[in-house]
């Protein structure tokens, strides 16, 4: 699989060649996974190889046979693939091997997990910012939309147009360690309580990589890679005995509105993240700077538009 992604083109047909004779679907995953770090000029091998194993023929695109191998759990991937794909992965990021490693438990597949194009913490978290009175927020109109939190009596808003750029949050409201995580590829943003169940923080981060298009937030204490969207460790240390995190409440409404309604709150202030990052806190910059860009989702419904917003409920561990 190696010699696939070699720069010379015999090594690459002698590759494509035993590949075929093989016919071992086991070696599909990580195939996939060599196909995005081939340059589209010499897939051809690669390819051939992957059509002659499936029976399909989906073309050059990586995301597309991301999706094929998604759409395919019955295909388990040979004993090593996660060393071999923490080795790939290392190319953009030396820390994939520790977050990857061989024998990591792991509750969700690893030949759907993508890199979504930022290294560990490339997307800087947010620690504990500074707020502002509610009054001094003169930097906010009042139809801006806003994360509102309430815990132990204590309001606070996270403006989209920061967190937009941010992704996570780790900081404290009513005396808890709180992380917001806020997912913009499919705009879910949720607060957990960040405790581990002996009641000590947990530090977050964001790790780069995603699942579904959603994204992989990694605790800085053991490296697991966590699910935003459901708060319960899912690769690494962590994922052999899971204890998911607790749920907070938290509205996504406009600044006018949760003013109006909570007068003591406080807001991140703008001024010392404006110094210290170089991202357009207008609203709507980020978004702009993310036209386009998409990740493979396997599981497809056509009775709504992909980016249709939706309320979710869970009740007792049933999801509508």
């Amino acid at each position: 699989v190696e010699e696939l992604q070699s720069e010379k083109r015999k090594e690459r047909k002698k590759a494509q060649k035993a590949l075929i004779e093989a016919a071992d679907q086991s070696l599909l995953p990580g195939l996939v996974d060599s196909l995005f770090f081939i340059p589209r000029e010499r897939r051809t091998e690669a390819v051939a190889v992957l059509e002659s194993l499936t029976g399909e023929n989906l073309g050059v695109r990586y995301f597309d046979w991301v999706e094929w191998v998604g759409a395919h759990p019955e295909i388990e991937p040979r004993p090593g693939y996660a060393q071999f794909k923490a080795k790939l992965l290392s190319r953009i990021d030396p820390r994939y091997t520790e977050i990857l490693y061989g024998g990591a438990p792991a509750r969700i597949r690893l030949a759907e997990v993508v890199w979504g194009g930022v290294r560990v913490d490339e997307i800087p978290t947010l620690m504990n910012p500074d707020t502002i009175p509610a009054v001094d927020a003169q930097y906010l109109g009042d139809s801006e939309l806003v994360f509102g939190a309430t815990v132990n009596g204590e309001y606070r808003a996270y403006p989209l147009r920061i967190m937009d750029w941010h992704e996570l949050l780790n900081d404290e409201i009513g005396g808890e360690p709180v992380s917001l995580s806020y997912c913009t590829l499919c705009r879910s943003g949720i607060l957990f309580r960040a405790r581990t169940r002996a009641g000590e923080p947990i530090l977050f981060g964001t790790s780069g990589l995603l699942y579904r298009s959603n994204k992989l937030m990694f605790d800085r204490e053991t490296e697991s890679l966590w699910s935003n969207l459901t708060g319960e460790p899912v690769v690494g240390r962590l994922a052999e005995d899971p204890v998911g995190l607790e749920v907070l409440p938290l509205t996504l409404t406009t600044w006018g509105e949760w003013r109006w309604r909570h007068p003591t709150t406080t807001v991140l202030d703008l001024e010392p993240l404006a110094f210290y990052y170089p991202f357009d806190y207008q609203p709507g910059s980020a978004d702009e700077a993310r036209s386009g860009v998409s990740f493979p989702v396997w599981k497809k419904d056509n009775r709504l538009e992909s980016n249709e917003e939706v309320y979710v409920l869970r009740i007792e561990g049933s999801p509508k």
